[in-house]
């Protein structure tokens, strides 16, 4: 679990987070940072990139571009007839793009392979240029091509080099290639264009020899149908007796005459029989009546004798009525008159009676003829149903036949026209722009190559810095201690080297030549330090540790026992333990160095290799204090070892034992500051047993090795130090390189004018 910090040096650090929205200040001092740390990374990697695009740039050779255009479309021309045997799309971007596919097609490409020979031409079968080049000439030594490999290999290094495209939105097709020489390239792209004409044209002829063997075939058969069709109209006419004539057919003809006979027939017969009627009613009233009344309603011009006995009869009455005004209606002349009138009468009604006899002799004819006339008709009427009839199914295949003859019409004059169109193919393509020998190189391009491997090289190398950066989960600042531990960074101890120990000739007074027992001697060890330099900024981290301890102890109430320990062992916890207390022995304090470090005493073989006797004779009675203290005489630090004799395995029993208790107890009384070097916390649990006599801790973390989840695990596993710790300290700090990782870092720790407070280094 994460750990409140309990000391009031640092109240942020003990607080929750706080997040803000990132600002642009922010950003740049992230990048400036980011560059900071990994503008090595960043320039090798650029450098390398650079140095990659030379290379290109030196070991390619220079290729030329040169382009054909050619515009796709129908062309219309007025004395070649349309084929309208073959189905052509218009064209449209789908059928622009197959056009391109056939440009760039393995049979464009052979045609030009075979016709500019470009199967021996070395820049299409050779080694090959740049820096693979050798490699692939020796490859080709020992593996020779076939002069069909040799062909395919010219084809695959023709369409590398070859790019078709639209123009815009327009129906233009570019056609561009690249070759070594300008020449060459305008050479090759004309012939590509050529190419793709002739291609265009051998496919439509096929398309059309095709169509047109397909038309001849289908002509065949539709005009076998249409003979057979022919056949069965003129097979069926002859069984059904039909008989075409002019106006329609013999049967129809027939009904119409005998029905126009008939209504002739029928007009006759009542004739005849209103004559019958109208010469017997005369004849009833002749001898009787007034012979010009009875022939009043009978035409007498048809008759000569009656026209002559009636004109005779009226003169005779006419010379009556004058005798009869002259001489009277008695008189003797009129009575001869009379006389002879009288005469008349009886001849006319005989001619009356004699030509209703032949009246209807005439009638009874008329009547015979109609009737004949009539089943005629009726006969003419049952042969015309039939003839119907099987009119309909003549007409059905009259239809056949003729749909099959025009159909045949049609599919001959289509394959005659697909014939004429084989003896004068033409190409939807044409070269609207030639392709002239360039004048400049089109690749590679030096600037481009350049500003590509730069910036390449400089996203390359930014992309590395990131994933170092991700991979780097070490604390590398105070800052990132306080956020991730929850615990105030006290000091950053800096790194130190043997040399930069000793650069200062300013050194406390050495002890004499021979030393007296259990005296502890200055080496070259990194924390004497404090000793040889004390006006340094590693003395002056350690003074910044006595203050957050005298601080913390004065807030809390607790004694001056502190304990320094670390998450994992070489972390320097025992070199920062035994610094603080010769800085603490050097300002006057009484101050001792207890190594409870039992497991691995590197401490005690450090100050006091040759102790017989330590901390664990104390415990067990063997020896006293005074018989296992060691003394340093330039600052009077004390120090307890532990003694090497034996290996103890035991140990948490043995520092949660009563007697360490004790132990502790005499020393807070005889000592200002008890200055512990504990275990580290993974490997063993010692520490989590040092509770009951350590009132303070501090944890010490290396400076960009130890990783954060170690540090937090190990500080999860000792949940009863979490209250005890007065803080951190990052240790061996490259301060230097720390102003990669905070702005102000580097004015901050190594601001020159320091000097002006005592620094010495």
């Amino acid at each position: 679990m994460m750990l409140e910090a309990k000391s009031p040096l640092v109240r942020a650090a003990s607080e929750p987070a706080q997040f803000s929205e990132t600002s642009p200040a922010d950003l740049l001092d992230a990048a400036i940072l980011f560059v900071r740390r990994r503008h090595r990374v960043i320039g090798v990697v650029t450098f390398l990139a650079l140095a990659v695009a030379i290379l290109y740039l030196t070991t390619t050779p220079p290729a030329y571009t040169a382009a054909v255009d050619l515009i796709l479309g129908k062309p219309e021309n007025q004395f070649i007839p349309r084929q309208s045997g073959v189905l052509e799309p218009p064209m449209d971007a789908y059928n622009f793009e197959n056009q391109i596919q056939i440009a760039r097609s393995d049979n464009v490409a052979n045609q030009v392979v075979r016709r500019l020979h470009l199967d021996s031409d070395p820049e299409f079968v050779g080694a090959g240029s740049g820096l693979f080049g050798p490699l692939v000439s020796y490859w080709r030594a020992e593996t020779p091509f076939t002069d069909a490999q040799r062909a395919q290999q010219a084809m695959l290094a023709l369409e590398k080099n070859l790019d078709v495209s639209r123009v815009g939105m327009s129906f233009v097709m570019d056609i561009s290639y690249a070759a070594m020489t300008p020449e060459k390239a305008a050479l090759i792209a004309n012939a590509i264009a050529e190419a793709f004409i002739a291609e265009q044209r051998d496919v439509k002829l096929q398309e059309r020899r095709t169509a047109g063997d397909w038309l001849l075939d289908r002509a065949n058969e539709l005009r076998q149908q249409t003979e057979t069709a022919e056949r069965a109209v003129t097979d069926f006419k002859k069984n059904n007796n039909i008989v075409a004539v002019t106006g329609g057919s013999l049967n129809e003809q027939q009904v119409t005459q005998l029905t126009a006979q008939l209504a002739a027939v029928r007009q006759k017969t009542a004739e005849a029989l209103a004559r019958v009627n109208q010469l017997a009613s005369a004849s009833m009233d002749a001898p009787a009546t007034n012979p010009i009344d009875a022939t009043a309603s009978i035409d007498t011009l048809a008759n000569p004798t009656l026209t002559r006995l009636r004109q005779k009869y009226l003169d005779l009455a006419a010379q009556e009525r004058d005798l009869s005004r002259k001489f009277g209606a008695n008189s003797g002349a009129v009575s001869n008159l009379h006389n002879q009138m009288a005469d008349l009468r009886q001849p006319i009604a005989d001619e009356i009676r004699r030509l209703g006899d032949a009246a209807k002799s005439d009638y009874e004819a008329a009547r015979e003829r109609q009737g004949a006339t009539e089943k005629d008709l009726a006969e003419a009427l049952r042969q015309s149903g039939d003839a119907n009839r099987a009119q309909g199914a003549l007409q059905q295949l009259e239809s056949v036949a003729h749909n099959n003859r025009l159909l045949y019409d049609s599919f001959i004059q289509r394959s005659n026209e697909s014939l004429q169109a084989e003896t004068f193919p033409l190409s939807d393509a044409r070269v609207i722009s030639p392709a002239l020998p360039p004048q400049q190189k089109s690749r590679p391009k030096s600037i481009l190559a350049l500003l590509f491997g730069a910036i390449g090289g400089l996203a390359l190398g930014v992309g590395i810095g990131l994933l170092r950066d991700l991979l780097d989960a070490t604390f590398r600042t105070g800052k990132q201690v306080e956020t991730a531990l929850r615990l105030p960074c006290i000091a950053l101890v800096p790194r130190l080297t043997r040399r930069a120990a000793s650069a200062n000739p300013a050194r406390a007074a050495r002890p004499p030549s021979i030393s007296p027992p259990r005296m502890i001697q200055q080496g070259r060890e990194l924390f004497w330090t404090v000793a040889q330099q004390p006006a340094s900024q590693f003395a002056e981290d350690f003074r910044s540790l006595k203050f957050a301890l005298d601080l913390a102890s004065a807030t809390n109430g607790r004694k001056k026992i502190v304990g320094f320990t670390s998450a994992l062992p070489n972390e320097g916890k025992s070199s920062v333990s035994t610094a603080f207390g010769l800085l603490v022995a050097q300002i006057g304090a009484r101050a001792i160095v207890v190594d409870l470090d039992l497991r691995n005493p590197s401490l005690s073989r450090a100050l006091a290799p040759n102790a017989s006797l330590g901390l664990v004779d104390v415990l067990t009675g063997r020896a006293t204090l005074e018989q296992t203290i060691w003394i340093e005489p330039t600052s009077n630090m004390a120090f307890l070892p532990v003694s090497a004799s034996n290996r103890l395995l035991h140990t948490t029993e043995i520092l949660s034992s009563a007697a360490m208790k004790k132990l502790f107890i005499e020393l807070h009384q005889r000592y200002e500051y008890v200055i512990v070097d504990m275990s580290p916390l993974v490997p063993v649990v010692d520490a989590r047993a040092t509770t009951e006599i350590i009132d303070n801790y501090f944890l010490v973390v290396e400076w960009g090795r130890t990783k954060t989840a170690v540090v937090l695990k190990a500080l999860d596993s000792a949940p009863t130090l979490s209250d005890r710790f007065v803080g951190a300290i990052l240790n061996k700090s490259d301060i230097r390189r720390m102003a990669r990782y905070e702005l102000d870092s580097k004015t901050y720790y190594n601001n020159p004018d320091f000097a002006r407070y005592g620094y010495t280094s």
